[in-house]
Protein backbone atom coordinates (compact mmCIF):
# COMPACT_ATOMS: atom_id res chain seq x y z
CA UNK A 1 0.00 0.00 0.00
CA UNK A 2 1.59 3.23 -1.09
CA UNK A 3 -0.94 5.71 0.31
CA UNK A 4 -0.86 5.62 4.12
CA UNK A 5 -3.40 8.45 4.38
CA UNK A 6 -6.14 6.35 2.74
CA UNK A 7 -5.10 3.26 4.69
CA UNK A 8 -5.14 5.18 7.99
CA UNK A 9 -8.54 6.73 7.21
CA UNK A 10 -10.05 3.29 6.54
CA UNK A 11 -8.46 1.75 9.62
CA UNK A 12 -9.62 4.64 11.82
CA UNK A 13 -13.19 4.30 10.55
CA UNK A 14 -13.04 0.53 10.98
CA UNK A 15 -11.90 0.82 14.59
CA UNK A 16 -14.46 3.53 15.36
CA UNK A 17 -17.45 1.75 13.79
CA UNK A 18 -16.55 -1.94 14.07
CA UNK A 19 -14.42 -2.33 17.16
CA UNK A 20 -14.58 -6.04 17.93
CA UNK A 21 -18.26 -6.38 17.00
CA UNK A 22 -20.28 -6.91 13.86
CA UNK A 23 -18.33 -6.70 10.60
CA UNK A 24 -18.71 -3.50 8.59
CA UNK A 25 -19.30 -3.72 4.85
CA UNK A 26 -17.30 -2.05 2.13
CA UNK A 27 -19.88 0.59 1.23
CA UNK A 28 -20.56 1.52 4.86
CA UNK A 29 -16.85 1.78 5.65
CA UNK A 30 -16.10 3.86 2.57
CA UNK A 31 -19.02 6.17 3.36
CA UNK A 32 -17.82 6.96 6.89
CA UNK A 33 -14.05 7.04 6.28
CA UNK A 34 -12.37 10.42 5.98
CA UNK A 35 -11.41 9.87 2.35
CA UNK A 36 -11.67 12.60 -0.25
CA UNK A 37 -13.83 11.90 -3.29
CA UNK A 38 -10.85 11.75 -5.65
CA UNK A 39 -9.37 8.97 -3.42
CA UNK A 40 -12.41 6.67 -3.47
CA UNK A 41 -11.01 4.35 -6.15
CA UNK A 42 -7.80 3.95 -4.16
CA UNK A 43 -9.82 3.44 -0.96
CA UNK A 44 -11.70 0.62 -2.66
CA UNK A 45 -8.37 -1.03 -3.55
CA UNK A 46 -7.03 -0.53 -0.02
CA UNK A 47 -10.18 -2.15 1.39
CA UNK A 48 -9.34 -5.30 -0.58
CA UNK A 49 -5.68 -5.16 0.46
CA UNK A 50 -6.60 -4.83 4.13
CA UNK A 51 -8.86 -7.86 3.86
CA UNK A 52 -5.88 -9.94 2.75
CA UNK A 53 -3.71 -9.01 5.75
CA UNK A 54 -3.67 -10.81 9.10
CA UNK A 55 -5.50 -9.05 11.92
CA UNK A 56 -2.43 -8.87 14.16
CA UNK A 57 1.21 -8.72 13.23
CA UNK A 58 4.31 -8.39 15.32
CA UNK A 59 7.53 -6.65 14.49
CA UNK A 60 9.28 -8.66 17.22
CA UNK A 61 11.06 -11.79 15.94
Amino acid sequence: MNNPTVECALLAALVAKHGWGTPIGREQLLSVAAVESHELDRADEVFDELGEKPYLTSSHG
